[in-house]
């Protein structure tokens, strides 16, 4: 999944994630700290995104990451008002195990490591384009996602996984 707040200033990348059959979820339009945000501003906030994503690349999505909440730890009360939120304006919350933080500052090995972890079974690794390191991330899904398929290691999209509907819509005018 990755993050559609990043979408305008890197929209033909956002085309080819969408093309390629990966899925886009939606943060906010300007990465607000949403537990401290009115319900009407929340709305505005994936409102905006929603459009920003529909304009770049046609499709919108009902895939949702708050700010600042990439792992299910962080999972607080004030936080679940947020996820309960989204829920009732149609979005389904996915937080991930492996998270882009700061990979532009840190190696492709490096990368490695924070997605091979021989514990797990199974993971969900947030790209977030705005954080930048998309020359080292793709080169560490590069090596990753071989070395994975051939120790019996299945990819798909978190619908996919999880047993739901695309997340890609066709956007519409209402």
């Amino acid at each position: 999944m990755a993050v559609a707040d990043s979408v305008p200033a890197i929209a033909g990348i956002g085309i080819d994630i969408a093309a390629s059959g990966s899925e886009l979820g939606i943060r906010t339009f300007n990465t607000l700290e949403l537990t401290s945000a009115s319900p009407s501003r929340i709305q505005r906030e994936t409102t905006l995104t929603q459009l920003t994503l529909a304009g770049a690349t046609g499709q919108t999505t009902y895939l949702a990451r708050p700010p600042f909440s990439a792992s299910v730890a962080g999972l607080d009360d004030t936080n679940w008002a947020v996820v309960q939120q989204l829920a009732a304006q149609g979005f389904v919350t996915v937080f991930s195990d492996v998270n882009a933080n700061n990979w532009a500052a840190r190696s492709t090995d490096d990368i490695v490591k924070d997605i091979i972890k021989k514990d797990q079974q199974g993971v969900i690794v947030g790209i977030d384009a705005s954080q930048g390191g998309t020359a080292q991330l793709a080169s560490a899904l590069a090596r990753v996602i071989p070395a994975l398929q051939k120790e019996g290691y299945a990819f798909d999209t978190v619908t996919g996984a999880a047993g739901l509907p695309p997340a890609p819509q066709v956007a519409r005018e209402r």
